[in-house]
């Protein structure tokens, strides 16, 4: 079996030459990079901090302000979990004295 083919045929017809000056060729303009690093300010103290672009939403405060909030937090965990084993041993005393009556 044959299959159909069909030509097309293309006119190709060559630049005109144009005299006097050339226009300039379209050059691509480098772009301008990021900066690697990046100077972050520190919320509670002000000192300015210089992290890499990546962590820039990460950081908010300088290392000595960030390891100081880092022991407020876990001091504030230890004090909530120790309050609640507190009152559940509260809770379970009062639940033993009224059983024992």
């Amino acid at each position: 079996m044959e299959k159909n083919r069909v030509e097309a045929s293309v006119n190709i017809q060559p630049q005109q030459a144009t005299t006097g000056a050339e226009a300039p060729k379209a050059t691509k303009e480098a772009k301008p990079k990021p900066p690697k690093f990046v100077d972050v300010v520190c919320v509670e103290c002000g000192a300015v901090r210089t992290v890499g672009r990546g962590d820039v939403f990460q950081v908010k405060r300088c290392v000595e302000c960030q390891e100081k909030h880092k022991k407020d937090l876990r001091r504030g965990y230890r004090k909530a979990r120790l309050g609640k084993l507190k009152n559940r041993i509260q809770e379970l005393e009062d639940k033993l004295a009224l059983a024992t009556k």
